[in-house]
């Protein structure tokens, strides 16, 4: 059972789950919501996404533990696995934190969701970094379960994969992996990719410190609508300014180089200002990524030391007037403007919006990241919802260490 929260993807975990318990002879139903499935169930699985969206999976915890009294039910998934106590408060029989071993194996069960037509998958897990603004550390670890093909995982029937059948295929392939470049099977991986020539998304990014002459190349003949990269702070904008060349030498158009630019975590507006205009002048397109505390339990509350409520409001306003889908592309108006102003103030002032349509997968991106929804300006703050370990975890010194390694 998947809550009602907004997501752009199918419930990955749930479909693994679904597969391995078909596997052993179960049959298996997939919902969506609070809603009375087509039978009686013996077992009830329920996930979560981000922590600030709990409020819709306590609902469904509490509707079915009412609906289905003798029927264990089972509350995992990202909100889980990073608040286990305050997920335990929703009266699920069982919290269960990270990812179930015996059904990770498994290709999801496709046949749950026809609609959907992307083949999801990690040929890896966990990340070389531990950037403390990122859940993986937690959730994942260090690298992990390298695979060196990613054939058998492409729904049925691509005709280059093993699965070829009469079912409807998959027409892409979508990538969870934290950071593929940093392990040692992304060539494999690449190459594979490339004689497949289905559309391909590495839907994390790719580490811009890890882009290389052979890298872009490899990229260039791999089907790929956008390319992700993140600009996050000072120190790694020439490694950034280098995967953005390095692309483009290979022969990858700038208009499909998108890197996040992460703002309201320790930086300030200043330093924000300067990382946008940096990738507008680089060619690349620039998507503000606002910072949320892992332990949040309200999204949009949070404003950090050297951010106020009004700046904050203001990259809300300026993506939504003289960006695109929430971002801000290298168009020449926009890269004037960037370049004539004397800092954060005069160059997010707002302007006549222009009337120009947001490339497709910058839409689809802003949707996947924030829900279509905009910046809440509620006076509330975050304060007394953080967990003691996140406190910690936020202060300066902790991540002028994590920078320096």
């Amino acid at each position: 059972m998947e809550p009602e929260y907004y997501s752009h993807y199918p419930p990955l975990g749930l479909l693994k789950l679904a597969a391995f318990h078909r596997y052993q002879g179960d049959t298996v139903e997939l919902v969506k919501g609070q809603k009375r499935p087509l039978r009686k169930p013996d077992r009830v699985y329920i996930t979560s996404l981000f922590t600030y969206a709990w409020k819709p999976v306590h609902r469904a915890v509490r509707y079915y533990k009412k609906l289905f009294p003798d029927a264990p039910v089972s509350l995992g998934g990202i909100y889980a696995s990073l608040l286990p106590d305050h997920a335990a408060t929703s009266g699920a029989d069982r919290i269960h934190q990270g990812l179930v071993d015996e059904a990770e194996g498994f290709m999801p069960d496709y046949d749950l969701v026809p609609e959907w037509d992307g083949s999801i998958m990690f040929a890896s897990r966990g990340c070389i970094r531990r950037c403390g603004f990122c859940s993986v550390p937690k959730l994942e670890g260090q690298p992990s379960a390298l695979k060196y093909s990613i054939r058998h995982l492409i729904y049925p029937g691509h005709p280059r994969s093993e699965n070829c059948c009469h079912q409807r295929h998959h027409t892409r392939v979508i990538l969870w992996d934290n950071n593929i470049l940093g392990n040692p099977n992304w060539r494999a991986l690449f190459d594979e990719l490339a004689e497949l020539g289905m559309i391909t998304d590495f839907n994390q990014g790719l580490d811009a410190r890890l882009v290389t002459e052979e890298v872009a190349k490899k990229i260039s003949r791999i089907r790929m609508e956008v390319i992700r990269v993140a600009y996050d702070y000072h120190g790694i904008g020439p490694f950034v300014e280098r995967a953005i060349r390095l692309l483009k030498d290979a022969g990858i158009s700038p208009r499909k180089i998108t890197s996040y630019a992460l703002f309201n975590y320790q930086d300030d507006p200043e330093d924000f200002f300067e990382r946008v205009r940096d990738l507008l002048n680089w060619g690349a397109v620039s998507y503000p990524m606002k910072f949320e505390p892992l332990a949040s339990t309200e999204k949009n509350r949070f404003v950090s030391p050297k951010w106020d409520r009004e700046e904050l409001e203001m990259v809300a306003k300026a993506r939504r007037v003289i960006g695109y889908a929430g971002a801000f592309p290298p168009y020449e108006g926009l890269v004037d403007k960037f370049n004539r102003a004397k800092g954060f103030q005069e160059a997010f002032e707002l302007r006549e919006k222009p009337k120009m349509k947001a490339p497709d997968y910058l839409r689809k991106q802003d949707m996947e990241i924030n829900g279509g929804l905009g910046f809440d300006t509620s006076p509330k703050t975050l304060a007394d919802h953080l967990s003691p370990d996140w406190r910690e975890a936020s202060t300066l010194r902790e991540e002028q260490k994590q920078l320096g390694e």
